[in-house]
């Protein structure tokens, strides 16, 4: 079983539990209400672009959505129950997948415009764990505002399996910041009247503060992803996904203003796991404030050794995309080759370090960890 241990320094640590499935549930908290449940994308009228390198056998399928027309301050947030999302058909191997929001002439857009909060694509299966899937972390592929430039790429020949019975939708949650004075409590989905945030105060139609803006300022930007992916073979290891989560599935926590220097806030959170996994890649997740986040492995005598560090990098070149300042804009990746076995019976753990001074609302600390799971790798292979 999973623990949580809060180490906290000259602070007050604030939870809550908000599910991503959750949010139609609550009563709409933001700042002018509008439609509560999310924004469905129709599957059928995605664009598409694909190409093959037939020297490698590598083929990359690019899809763009549908127009997410938004108005200064507005927020969407796709309800993954019904937000279908292409993928190729057939029984096939991804090998990489890249997302980010760009405008109608596919030109990247600055997150200080448009804020990608998350985006997260399920596949109708499940991962393999450890939270219940009502949570909402079940996915296998998804990652926040660093999205354009951290792309998830595995070490050949490994590869995440696709049968061709997905059903794959995704989570989308992006915030338009134009007009917006207070863009810090903006996208930290900052609760009024209440200490905290969240999801359940920033849900899909609820509009953010603004100053007075121009009536034809609504805008189309469109969810761009690529992913590249090469036929089954006897060759392809399949990978399983586990997504850890610092805040003991609660997916996100609030840090409080510190007090007194040093303004630190570490969160732990450890699980023991029952079988013996091979590490294949690490990818961490943090929130602007975050300073570091690392997993960990302690074998079954106390020794233990830091899997991954996570450091993120925030930009510095003003509104150009890609380096917009302030903003978390990549996360360096951990990719072992040959993988990195973790025996059964020892203990994988995440700790998630930011700074608490401003204080932070609706932080995330999570870990995407891809592995090999010996047993269930054979029994996919027996599909090709």
């Amino acid at each position: 079983q999973g623990r949580i241990i809060n180490k906290l320094i000259n602070m007050k640590l604030t939870f809550f539990f908000v599910g991503l499935l959750a949010v139609a549930s609550h009563a709409m908290m933001s700042h002018k209400k509008g439609p509560w449940m999310g924004h469905s994308v129709d599957l059928s009228r995605w664009d598409s672009e694909t190409s093959h390198d037939a020297v490698s056998g590598v083929t990359t399928a690019t899809y763009r959505s549908l127009p997410l027309n938004m108005l200064p301050g507005q927020v969407i947030f796709t309800d993954p129950g019904t937000t279908s999302v292409p993928f190729p058909p057939g029984k096939y191997a991804i090998t990489s997948f890249l997302a980010e929001i760009v405008d109608q002439y596919n030109n990247s857009v600055p997150l200080t415009e448009v804020y990608l909060h998350h985006w997260v694509i399920y596949n109708g299966k499940g991962n393999a764990g450890v939270c219940p899937p009502q949570v909402g972390i079940d996915y296998v592929f998804g990652i926040g505002s660093e999205s354009r430039r951290t792309l998830t790429a595995y070490p050949d020949p490994y590869a995440l399996i696709v049968d061709g019975d997905e059903y794959w939708t995704a989570n989308i949650h992006v915030i338009n910041t134009r007009y917006v004075p207070d863009v810090k409590q903006c996208i930290e989905c900052h609760c009024p009247g209440e200490n905290g945030g969240g999801f359940m105060c920033c849900p899909d139609g609820s509009f953010c503060p603004t100053t007075t803006y121009p009536d034809n300022s609504a805008k189309a930007y469109f969810l761009r992803y690529t992913m590249t992916y090469v036929p089954l073979s006897p060759r392809i290891i399949p990978l399983s996904i586990y997504v850890l989560d610092v805040s003991g599935c609660q997916i996100e926590y609030n840090i409080s203003q510190c007090v007194q220097k040093p303004c630190i806030s570490s969160m732990e959170w450890s699980t023991q796991l029952p079988t013996t996994l091979d590490v294949v890649y690490i990818q961490g997740h943090i929130h602007i404030g975050g300073a570091n986040f690392t997993t960990s492995y302690t074998d079954s005598t106390g020794q233990t050794e830091q899997l991954c560090l996570t450091v993120p990098e925030y930009g510095t070149g003003g509104k150009t995309p890609g380096n917009e300042t302030g903003y978390i804009i990549k996360f360096n990746t951990c990719t072992f080759d040959p993988p990195r076995t973790i025996q059964a019976g020892g203990t994988i753990a995440i700790d998630a370090t930011y700074f608490s001074d401003p204080y932070r609302d609706g932080v995330m600390g999570l870990s995407y960890v891809a592995v090999v799971d010996q047993e269930r790798a054979k029994q996919l292979k027996k599909m090709y």
